[in-house]
């Protein structure tokens, strides 16, 4: 076994291995919207949670229209089905992310023109103090204005072990090897 540059990577028997999620392991913008599309597609197999169905997929609305996921939650709650829609920007910036990342229209107007429940912003690190401001401004009741940011998105992202091996393949080569030394075959 080998250590690289940080204590949290390092090679065994030649497999890179990472000891916790990280999203470094993603190298594109692209990607960081197709791990949230996974994401939300794998929400309607958790039975707690009442959603039955989950359409999750990229708009292809480019830069910066202000939706990268459409995600239309199928639920019910015991008496009937219904749905609900969220537009959901992914941003996949080193710094925080200020007004000027954000969509160029107007975030009411477009959660209205998709007939949208809320809008979910979710970063690979954290928003600028005013975008956090601006967000809780804009919740109310009926419409909601969510951040997740990339400790949040991890938490999250954590509990989700059928996506770590695409997304995650060296966090995945870690947990494998910690499951094959518990069962005795390092």
């Amino acid at each position: 076994m080998s250590t690289s540059d940080t204590s949290r990577k390092f090679t065994f028997k030649g497999i890179p291995c990472r000891t916790t999620l990280d999203l470094d392991e993603i190298t594109s913008g692209t990607q960081f919207e197709e791990l949230v599309v996974a994401y939300f597609k794998l929400l309607s197999e958790d039975r707690s949670n009442n959603v039955t169905e989950v359409i999750a997929g990229s708009t292809k609305i480019g830069p910066d229209g202000g939706v990268d996921v459409l995600v239309i939650f199928t639920m019910t709650d015991s008496l009937s089905q219904f749905k609900r829609t969220w537009v959901v920007q992914c941003k996949f910036h080193t710094k925080a992310i200020g007004q000027s990342q954000l969509s160029k229209i107007n975030l009411p107007t477009l959660v209205q023109q998709y007939n949208a429940v809320g809008y979910l912003l979710i970063c690979k690190t954290n928003p600028t103090t005013q975008v956090a401001t601006q967000f809780k401004e804009l919740s109310n009741p009926q419409t909601q204005y969510l951040i997740w940011t990339g400790e949040e998105f991890k938490a999250r992202l954590i509990e989700q072990p059928d996506i770590h091996k695409q997304f995650f393949p060296e966090y995945h080569a870690y947990t494998e090897l910690l499951h094959n030394i518990k069962r005795g075959q390092p």
